[in-house]
């Protein structure tokens, strides 16, 4: 599951920032941390520019295997 994009980006996001960020779901929260369905594991993904700036804490782990649990129910 991946939100859409629009010319490589969110479709939410504006030049003033992201529209729904207020209501943004799990998976944009913990945005750069995403899981790889051929890796089978998360990852940071390859697109964000500030992947690199990103520490991966072990509640965020735990919330994004939470959610593709969720979702795969």
């Amino acid at each position: 599951f991946r939100l859409k994009n629009k010319f490589g980006r969110c479709v939410f996001l504006t030049d003033e920032g992201c529209k729904i960020y207020a209501f943004r779901p799990e998976g944009c929260r913990l945005y750069p941390l995403v899981f790889d369905d051929s890796l089978k594991k998360p990852v940071l993904d390859e697109l964000c520019p500030y992947r690199e700036e990103f520490d991966i804490k072990k509640s965020d782990l735990e919330r994004l295997l939470r959610l593709i649990e969720k979702l795969e129910t």
